[in-house]
């Protein structure tokens, strides 16, 4: 285990070489989702564009060098959160040549460069691996032979945020035939090991049984449905049948289906085919029962074909078979449409391009056929991979700031505007009957400019609105968008730097008064809203009542910015007076780093402005400009001879605090008695 510096920071490699007498597991995983019905028709959704890989593996201390096992021993103990890099061990590529498993980076043992290498030094002069990063998934516990050596297990996952994950080399399966799509799926091209007895023929449908009562029979709640097969291969892979296997499952996972040989020899031949037969004949034409597709194999050249009927011990043909086929060498088996049945692959290598990996099929038998309510691609079946995008604003008096992320695994772009791949997500949106109506909780982690963050320690001055928005990724562009849910973020939780939020449609609309115009002296309207409309008078813009500042100080503890150099940014000069920026906003920063304050007071001589809660990470720094507005109290007097806006007053300045008609009504409350 060696320490290095990789991306300017400290990593960890993984250079302690397996020892071969132990295998070395490798699992990849392309995540998705399946959604199951009553009848088993499935939809599944990838999740995913790239192999997440795990590698485990043995390695032998101290046999080459005495100071490899304190090295390791001292790297274990410094290992904290560091990247940890790994030579993808099974697949090594010589000098010269073109790695089968491509990467980013690769490690380089020999190169006098430095054991890490990106992609653009290919080709390398020396033996290469493909290099993964990611983490440790629990740490190594040497076992000692003696003081000096020891053997050590390790096990290493993925986590990568570089975007430099494996691509096996390209990989074209024969064609089988096609789906209730209308396109031809892929056909699975590696024979099974029959020493390890491969499982299949049996075929199962999805029936409930509930005892109720004492009686002696179960209640049974079964939907019409097909059976469905599961079909166990146990596959020996050599040479490059392992990437090739590899590359087949990145680009189908669990979620699309394909062809595969259930392994029952269903006839055989009595007499000879010819390419442009568009009949066989079989010793046992009702063995096939009610499937319709087969193999034709006889250890050279496989060809699918597809039954139409029989006629005595003919099989009718929906095409001439296209390849010629001997009665001794030729093995008949039904086709099983089918599918990977998890999201992942395990190998077992024994040696480098020498590999077993077990892998179990389930049929998808709703999709060999085209349906008229659900569409296979659309409705059921394989469809396209989705994705989130979560766009938080907050609009400002000078302007709306937006940040925006997805939780794909890479960023997409949508509308012209990139979407940051950042770690949140959230759960259902909740439906209820009041008039807020919908809700969704976000969860997130801490992160530099996540807005989330704003709300702990709490230093919004305006709502935080989102919109929330299902896509498609398709080459890192956004395709498809349905907006899915809008409104505010209503309250936040902190665990660690882990952040749940509650977001609820319509935001703060429940939390104005009703009615929104009162009765009352003082005015009704925002300063500087559409109502108020300050400084939008002709020939006027809001900036006419904006200045600006240089810092000289600013005292932490008082929440007092004294500034310097003040200048009006628009309009002629106004005088000063103590209190003249009370109730108005000060601003720092811009963009995403902005934070306004709301003013409690201002003094003229020296100027100085006193905020009302303290600034959270950016600090007003002398020589800092800053940004302040007028503030307005709502009295009648303050808008005419202030801001010389009286014809917008939204008060009634004439009316009385009581209604004189009225007299008081008075309640006794004293003690009563008889008389």
């Amino acid at each position: 285990m060696l320490a290095l510096t990789f991306q300017s920071a400290t990593a960890y490699l993984l250079d302690d070489r397996p020892s071969w007498t132990a295998k070395i597991e490798l699992e990849v995983e392309l995540p998705s989702h399946t959604e199951r019905g009553l009848t088993r028709r499935e939809t599944r959704r990838p999740l995913a564009a790239t192999l997440r890989c795990s590698l485990g593996w043995t390695s032998l201390i101290g046999i080459t060098s005495a100071v490899e096992l304190p090295t390791l021993r001292n790297n274990l103990q410094a290992l904290a959160t560091e990247r940890v890099l790994c030579p993808l061990w099974p697949f090594p590529f010589e000098a010269g040549a073109t790695p089968d498993a491509t990467a980013a980076w690769y490690y380089v043992p020999d190169d006098p460069s430095g054991p890490v290498r990106p992609s653009s030094a290919l080709p390398f002069s020396y033996t290469a691996y493909p290099l993964l990063i990611g983490r440790l998934k629990s740490t190594p516990e040497p076992k000692l032979f003696d003081p000096e050596t020891a053997s050590a297990r390790f096990d290493f996952i993925e986590d990568d945020d570089l975007g430099s994950g494996i691509t096996f080399a390209a990989y074209t399966p024969p064609d089988g035939p096609v789906d209730g799509s209308g396109n031809a799926r892929p056909l699975l091209a590696f024979e099974p090991d029959w020493a390890a007895s491969p499982e299949s023929g049996s075929a199962e449908v999805e029936i409930e049984r509930r005892e109720l009562g004492q009686l002696r029979k179960a209640q049974t709640a079964a939907y019409v449905q097909a059976a469905h097969r599961k079909v166990e291969f146990q596959l020996t892979l050599a040479d490059n049948e392992p990437r090739q296997l590899l590359r087949l499952f990145s680009q189908l996972g669990a979620h699309a289906n394909l062809w595969i040989p259930s392994s029952i020899n269903d006839a055989n031949l009595t007499a000879a085919v010819e390419a442009d037969d568009t009949a066989i004949t079989v010793d046992s034409p009702s063995a096939r029962g009610s499937n319709v597709y087969f193999l034709l194999d006889d250890g050279t050249t496989r060809t699918s074909v597809k039954v139409t009927g029989t006629s005595g011990n003919d099989w009718n043909l929906s095409a001439a078979v296209g390849a010629a086929y001997a009665v001794a060498s030729t093995r008949i088996e039904s086709l099983v449409l089918a599918r990977f049945n998890t999201a992942r692959l395990e190998m077992q290598f024994d040696e480098p391009r020498l590999a077993l990996c077990k892998v179990t099929f389930a049929e998808v038998p709703d999709e060999a056929t085209a349906d008229e309510d659900d569409e296979v691609g659309v409705q059921q079946g394989a469809i396209p991979t989705t994705a989130y995008l979560y766009l938080f604003s907050i609009a400002f008096p000078d302007g709306t700031a937006y940040y925006r992320f997805t939780d794909y695994e890479s960023a997409l772009t949508y509308s012209s505007q990139t979407y940051v791949s950042a770690p949140i997500e959230h759960d259902r949106i909740a439906e209820n009957l009041g008039l807020d109506r919908q809700s969704v909780t976000l969860k997130s982690r801490h992160f530099t400019g996540n807005p989330l963050s704003l709300l702990i320690p709490f230093r919004l001055e305006w709502p935080l609105e989102l919109s929330l928005y299902e896509v498609e990724p398709s080459g890192g562009a956004a395709t498809n968008a349905r907006l899915l849910f809008n409104g505010q973020i209503a309250s936040a939780e902190y665990d660690g730097p882990f952040i749940s939020a509650t977001a609820q449609s319509f935001g703060g609309l429940f939390d104005r008064k009703i009615p929104r115009q009162m009765m009352q002296p003082g005015c009704n309207w925002s300063l500087y809203d559409s109502l108020c409309q300050v400084g939008v008078r002709v020939g006027e813009t809001m900036n006419n009542w904006t200045w600006q500042g240089t810092v000289t100080a600013y005292d932490s503890g008082l929440l007092k910015i004294s500034l310097g150099s003040i200048s009006r940014l628009a309009g002629s000069w106004v005088g000063l007076v103590d209190h003249f920026f009370a109730g108005g906003r000060i601003k720092l920063s811009s963009g995403s780093a902005v934070q306004y304050r709301l003013i409690v007071d201002s003094v003229q001589t020296p100027f100085a402005i006193y905020v009302g809660s303290p600034f959270i990470g950016t600090q007003p720094a002398p020589g800092d400009t800053m940004y302040f507005m007028a503030g307005c109290d709502g009295r009648k007097d303050t808008c005419y001879s202030k801001f010389a806006n009286y014809s917008r007053f939204g008060g009634f300045p004439f009316m009385p605090l009581g209604n004189p008609t009225l007299a008081k009504i008075e309640r006794a409350t004293g003690s009563g008695g008889k008389k």
